[in-house]
């Protein structure tokens, strides 16, 4: 166990393990430079953070979400999102090619988990570009992956962190430079469990936190 600083409160502290996870992705794994067209599908609290590590690097960050995720799209445009995508609303290939002068996007970054998800990134990315995979399907699915050699596309995939990347995240939170408060919808004493897991699998809450005692 590692004592957090004295800046960082316990409920930000609570989602510095994912802050890690997503600094794995994103800021090691992932190469994302100065003005670099960025695509995150999936507003949860994985792609939030995602979302704010792009904007670090100073990417230009168009989130992409579904109906359910309005909420979710909104805290994204307050963190920072250039541009979101509700995909009921708006096709987000013709978003990104308007956006991109038809290039398509320099990173793809999936944090939903979603199979359409998966196979649009490989649509929306450009020739060159980079594809990144955090979130997990649960399950097998088609995909045209012939547009990897076609597009010489980089592909990557991540999963969890070690202990750098939960400092590296640590020190983010304590200097401000990532926000986690607005990703904390409900904070319940331990007892209320199944009403915390009811508001996370119905996304009526985003992340929420448990306490005991």
């Amino acid at each position: 166990l590692h004592r957090l600083p004295e800046s960082v409160s316990f409920n930000s502290g609570a989602l510095s393990e994912p802050l890690a996870c997503c600094i794995n992705a994103v800021v090691e794994k992932t190469v994302i430079l100065p003005g670099d067209f960025v695509v995150i599908t999936g507003p949860g609290p994985i792609g939030l953070l995602s979302l704010q590590l792009a904007k670090a690097q100073r990417g230009f960050a168009v989130l992409v979400g579904t109906g359910v995720d309005k909420k979710r799209l909104e805290i994204g445009r307050e963190l920072g999102a250039d541009v979101t995508v509700n995909i009921e609303e708006e096709d987000p290939v013709k978003v990104v090619s308007g956006l991109t002068d038809k290039a398509g996007a320099d990173v793809f970054i999936e944090c939903s988990g979603s199979p359409s998800a998966v196979r649009s990134g490989f649509q929306l990315v450009r020739r060159g570009g980079q594809y990144t995979q955090i979130g997990l399907t649960g399950r097998s699915f088609e995909l045209d992956f012939d547009n990897v050699a076609y597009k010489e596309i980089t592909v990557r995939g991540s999963l969890g962190q070690s202990w750098p990347y939960w400092k590296r995240g640590l020190k983010m939170l304590s200097e401000g430079l990532v926000k986690t408060g607005p990703l904390i919808s409900d904070v319940l004493p331990l007892q209320q469990w199944k009403e915390a897991f009811r508001k996370v699998e119905t996304k009526e809450g985003l992340k929420v936190i448990l306490r005991p005692g």
